[in-house]
């Protein structure tokens, strides 16, 4: 099979109000922004990132992600002191490409590489290493950790993607398109039959405008907004190679993505810096969540979490965040949860729990199956993989 890679570069022109005609998208704003300079590679700039990749030769965009500090102590600093959650990070880097076929992969760092590992360490990769450079050969999609002259923080993650089939149309009615350039959104509701497309070289912002309500948490005392996409209805897809942002919204102010309906598809997309809950799926029937890449590192910033629903599949994901990594909990008259899979992940476990059952279980599970998963990083407080039972449902 020839190999095959896809990337696009480029950015829209202009600045431009988009609202939805057809009535169904509700608080929606959408903004596009033209950026300081054309010359971008997926939105980042080369002052920004430390390290270069390219693959077969062709140069990948290399992105910036704020990551939980080295020192433990300030990792709780970030999770307990809510207000400032923010304050506490280091960063890492990432670029992301689809591949059809075996390719070749060339990584040069700053610095001379006296060492290197690649996880997760069930792939088997053994780079060759050439001064500040570094070469692996890559079967297959997969999403690789490069940690470099022993920094476990500051590295680098590869999301190598299978090739995009069916994609959508932007001249479709149903269809809200993000393509390549810098996007604003502030509240966006998606429903039956639409799909949300994040092209490759897209970087959709979540943002609050000053007019937006908001509710003060009784919790944390921080504003809460509403999320910056919810999937609620029927036959939904969420999709792309692109990235969604939340780093301009205050910590604990929205969840970047939320679902609550049926057959829900989310695949594909960069979720960066999530200011609480990633993805939480509420009430929610038949939900995929395939080869979504999570990076978030401010309080109560999960990943997934699975809240009172049925047959819900997260499966080859990336999950780095602060908090839980991928969760299932049920709230008090909100119904049970059954028939929960996660496997074939990637996991970075930072202070909490990589795969968890609780804690906040008021109805009851069953049929919960969590599967060749790789852990590669567990920093966190208790166990990897635990149930944690403080209420009274039946597990």
């Amino acid at each position: 099979m020839p190999r095959r890679l896809r990337w696009v570069l480029g950015v829209q022109q202009g600045e431009l109000d988009l609202r939805w005609k057809g009535g169904t998208l509700q608080s929606a704003e959408v903004r596009n922004r033209k950026p300081a300079t054309c010359k971008v590679r997926y939105g980042a700039r080369k002052a920004e990132f430390s390290f270069s990749v390219k693959i077969e030769g062709q140069e990948a965009p290399v992105y910036v992600a704020k990551v939980a500090p080295a020192d433990p102590a300030l990792r709780w600093k970030a999770m307990d002191d809510k207000a400032h959650s923010a304050d506490y990070f280091e960063r890492a880097s990432f670029a992301y490409f689809d591949m059809q076929g075996p390719v070749n992969v060339t990584v040069t760092c700053p610095k001379a590489i006296q060492s290197v590992k690649v996880l997760p360490s069930s792939l088997k990769i053994s780079p060759t290493v050439q001064g500040r450079s570094l070469s692996l050969s890559l079967a297959e999609p997969s999403h690789l950790t490069l940690e470099v002259n022993g920094d476990w923080v500051g590295t680098l993650h590869l999301f190598a993607n299978p090739p995009e089939t069916d994609v959508p149309k932007p001249a479709d009615p149903d269809v809200v398109c993000f393509g390549p350039g810098i996007h604003e959104v502030s509240h966006l509701v998606v429903t039956n039959n639409q799909t949300v497309y994040v092209a490759g070289g897209a970087v959709v912002r979540g943002v609050i405008r000053p007019e937006e309500p908001f509710q003060v948490s009784s919790y944390s005392g921080l504003r809460t907004y509403s999320p910056t996409f919810v999937l609620r209805g029927e036959h939904i897809r969420f999709r792309g190679r692109g990235i969604v942002d939340g780093s301009l919204c205050t910590t604990h102010a929205r969840h970047l993505v939320q679902v609550q309906g049926k057959d829900i598809l989310l695949e594909g997309v960069i979720l960066r810096d999530s200011s609480t809950w990633t993805i939480p799926i509420r009430r929610s029937e038949r939900v995929t969540v395939r080869n979504v890449k999570l990076l978030g590192y401010r309080a109560n910033s999960d990943g997934i979490d699975v809240c009172n629903s049925r047959e819900v599949t997260v499966e080859d994901c990336f999950i780095r965040t602060l908090d839980d990594l991928v969760v299932v909990k049920t709230d008090k008259g909100q119904g049970e949860v059954r028939h929960i899979v996660a496997r074939n992940c990637v996991l970075w476990n930072e202070v909490a729990h990589a795969l968890s059952i609780g804690a906040e279980l008021r109805e009851n599970v069953d049929d919960v199956l969590f599967s060749n998963c790789d852990v590669i990083h567990d920093k966190g407080r208790e166990w990897t993989l635990r149930v944690y039972h403080c209420d009274s449902a039946r597990v």
